[in-house]
């Protein structure tokens, strides 16, 4: 009888991203039949002043905020920045799975800012077709440094590092996977931009001077610019809306200027539309930390959708 009435438990895990200023790490658990919710979460400040931690020290940290936030995941999906990565989609031949990673390392390569043995390498097939002889792949590579910093983070944590994921891919899985939009996130020393088409992120473009160069209206008139430019090249796929996030809280200016700038509708909280949180945490705040915690929360999302053990 044990076999009938057993029960599967439900599905967590935990999402983490180091930023410039700020660990933040987002919990989802979900049931058999139920929404993505959010278990617990954590905002803490980074060490100041050093621009390399160690693991360890970034372990004792993320373990910290696990622990006093009474987070139980044990598997874990971190987010991986700009800076230490690349991504791009690719059209290629038809060819074997193997041969198509290793084609995907060489389109790749170009485009590092290190040399490539640095990198670990992986693709992701979006579409193939043996008749019309070519296949569409979401190619990225990884600063191996970085993954393994990452890695031995999580380990210092008590969890295991089931996946990393560039930033962008998480970002946008938070905010609904919307079919064409900008991206937008901002930091401390610059602001990451990514143009989605069809749901599928392009590649990141980086601005820098962001805190100590340019003020909100003067971000907001790049934006402007940025969209009108990709607006022209794409003029057959108009742009829905902006996404803004990043651990900046005190931007939030930004997106009321962006959209009058812009004309178009722009999100900061989407990800509360993807999963659903419990009363016990305080409405307003989360409201006000949904761009620093927006990227925790598509990365645990990803944990739990594919079951990452």
């Amino acid at each position: 009888m044990r076999q009938i009435w057993r029960r599967r438990k439900s599905v967590a895990a935990v999402g983490f991203e180091f930023g410039a200023i700020h660990l933040t790490v987002a919990e989802l658990g979900q049931t058999p039949d139920g929404p993505m919710s959010l278990r617990q979460f954590a905002i803490e400040d980074r060490p100041r002043g050093e621009k390399a931690v160690s693991s360890q020290i970034a372990g004792e940290l993320l373990r910290d905020a696990i622990g006093r936030n009474g987070m139980q995941a044990e598997v874990a999906v971190a987010g991986i920045g700009a800076e230490h990565s690349y991504f791009q989609v690719l059209r290629l031949p038809f060819m074997p799975e193997k041969e198509l990673l290793e084609a995907a390392r060489w389109e790749l390569q170009p485009f590092l800012a290190e040399e490539a043995k640095q990198y670990y390498y992986d693709a992701a097939v979006l579409e193939s077709d043996s008749v019309a002889g070519d296949t569409l792949v979401f190619a990225a590579a990884a600063l191996r440094e970085r993954v393994d910093w990452l890695a031995a983070a999580a380990g210092e944590a008590g969890m295991k590092l089931a996946a990393v994921e560039p930033e962008a891919v998480a970002f946008a899985r938070a905010n609904g996977e919307p079919e064409e939009a900008l991206l937008v996130k901002v930091e401390v020393e610059h602001a990451h931009l990514c143009f989605v088409h069809q749901g599928i992120p392009g590649a990141v473009e980086t601005i820098d001077g962001t805190e100590t160069e340019l003020s909100i209206v003067e971000l907001a008139a790049v934006l402007t610019e940025r969209t009108a430019a990709y607006q022209a090249l794409h003029a057959e796929y108009p742009l829905q809306s902006i996404y803004l996030g990043g651990e900046l809280l005190e931007k939030e200016a930004l997106g009321r200027v962006a959209a009058k700038q812009t004309g178009l509708p722009v999100l900061q909280n989407a990800c509360w539309q993807q999963v659903t949180a419990a009363p016990l945490f305080d409405k307003s705040f989360l409201e006000t930390a949904a761009p620093a915690l927006s990227l925790s929360i598509g990365l645990a999302m990803r944990g739990v959708q594919s079951g990452l053990r």
